[in-house]
């Protein structure tokens, strides 16, 4: 989720600087406007819904002691996702 709302300020980012940089008719800019605000809305939405389904699920895991299964069985997680996990993780702490 952190990375959807990095990755739409990054892309706001962009169109913003693109934006100042070419001259644009008030039509195009608006037209512009209302791309990245349906973007941003259905972005919004899914994300949201991605928040309310992890926290009405019932499940929950340690991630220090769980197995790749248990890791992958989370709703958005894969097998890949999984391994990142376990690997950070079970990293001897450096302080």
């Amino acid at each position: 989720m952190f990375l959807r709302f990095s990755l739409l300020a990054l892309l706001g980012s962009i169109l913003a600087a693109c934006a100042a940089c070419a001259p644009q008719s008030p039509d195009q800019l608006r037209e512009k406007t209302a791309e990245a605000t349906a973007n941003l809305k259905r972005n919004t939405k899914a994300v949201a819904e991605g928040v309310k389904e992890g926290l009405s699920s019932k499940k929950s895991v340690d991630l220090n002691k769980a197995s790749k299964e248990d890791i992958a069985s989370l709703p958005g997680i894969s097998t890949q996702k999984a391994d990142r996990i376990i690997a950070l993780t079970r990293q001897p702490a450096n302080w």
